[in-house]
């Protein structure tokens, strides 16, 4: 691939390659963010040429203080050939020419799973948020003020994260308007980035955590009663007050309990694993009695309340048990054939179906989560 400084001719192709890889935003006019990087630094305004077209781009800026870097694009069909990784190292070699320390760059909430091609680069969250005030409008005031929502939501990794899953799934599913910030799993030790990241932010350096403009919500069931509160109008708990009740315990014993089945079965969304599965289920009789009360607490929600979900219509329980869900079918744990429909309808769930889907795109192999297997 020849990487060469754009022109002002490349324009149409630079801007259909940002359209094919979804970088386009209504309130980023692509053509007046070609028109400003062209006019700002163009010696870093890069594309990747193979056979006489663009396949790749990247815009790269120095301030004297930090390097930054923003539009990275490599043509879909041509992914998993190292171009992005070229584009990358060729901006960091003409930085670090010019004497910049450090490159910073900043990855969409929409598109966390990006995240994996950066840790695989070398780079890691920093210890701080991403601030900004729009100067100058490039789309309609409402399309940007819809960017920038209130609520934050911090998760760790997806494919492992079975507590950031909850209150994900439970906003995404009800149609809460929320930012997400995912902050990788490097280690859980004071001095790994995860911790340097959150534990400014919540003292217990755990996630999920929410924040609400300055109000710091950590820990899930806290996120859940918050939300229902903050809003009612999506019915987040039941609203009989018996059913309310039975809703609340049935968290709170998720909460606190199902300890064997939590630490033989971790959540690992991307690996099937009926054959540990099998042995887990033979040699452990509380893994065997945590899900026989799981059977007996999910089939008497669905007889009494009639189904589909728990209490009728989603609710934080089905979200606070879709974890579980994925537990049983990711190991093939022996369920009733009502459990099963049940465990089908959680999965087919939108929100459900959204965090599965970028779990399986993060692609990153956390051995210090990996209890049975040496490799993806």
């Amino acid at each position: 691939m020849l990487i060469r400084p754009c022109t002002p001719a490349d324009e149409s192709a630079v801007i259909a390659l940002w359209e094919a890889c979804g970088l386009t935003r209504p309130w980023n006019d692509p053509g007046r963010d070609f028109a400003r990087k062209m006019a700002m630094q163009p010696e870093l305004f890069l594309a990747g040429v193979v056979e006489g077209r663009i396949v790749a781009s990247v815009m790269a800026g120095y301030d004297g203080h930090r390097g930054w870097m923003n539009y990275l694009a490599v043509d879909p069909a041509l992914r998993g050939r190292g171009l992005g990784r070229a584009l990358v190292r060729h901006v960091e070699q003409a930085l670090v020419a010019l004497g910049c320390p450090k490159l910073n760059l900043q990855i969409r909430a929409d598109n966390a799973a990006v995240g994996a091609f950066y840790a695989r680069l070398g780079y890691a969250p920093d210890a701080a948020f991403s601030w900004g005030r729009r100067l100058v409008e490039d789309g309609p005031g409402p399309q940007a003020d819809r960017a920038l929502p209130r609520l934050r939501l911090m998760i760790g990794n997806r494919n492992y994260s079975s507590w950031s899953m909850r209150p994900w799934v439970l906003m995404r599913q009800a149609g809460i308007d929320f930012e997400e910030v995912m902050v990788r799993f490097d280690g859980f030790g004071p001095e790994s980035s995860f911790k340097r990241t959150i534990l400014p932010v919540n003292p217990a350096g755990t996630v999920p955590v929410l924040i609400d403009g300055d109000l710091v919500v950590p820990d899930t069931l806290a996120i859940a009663e918050y939300l229902a509160e903050r809003f009612p109008q999506y019915g987040l708990w039941p609203s009989d007050a018996r059913a309310r009740a039975l809703a609340r315990s049935a968290c709170a014993r998720m909460h606190a309990g199902f300890q064997a089945l939590r630490s033989a079965c971790p959540m690992n969304i991307e690996a099937t694993l009926p054959e540990i599965g099998a042995l887990v289920w033979r040699d452990q009789p509380a893994v065997r009695a945590d899900v026989a009360a799981i059977e007996a607490l999910w089939t008497g929600l669905l007889r009494e309340h009639g189904g589909p979900m728990l209490f009728g219509h989603f609710s934080i329980a089905d979200a606070y048990y879709a974890p579980v869900c994925l537990r049983l079918r990711g190991y093939a744990l022996p369920v009733s054939d009502s459990v099963a429909a049940y465990i089908d309808r959680v999965l087919a769930l939108p929100g459900v179906r959204a965090w599965i889907d970028a779990a399986r795109a993060e692609e990153d192999f956390l051995d210090f989560e990996e209890p049975y297997r040496l490799r993806r």
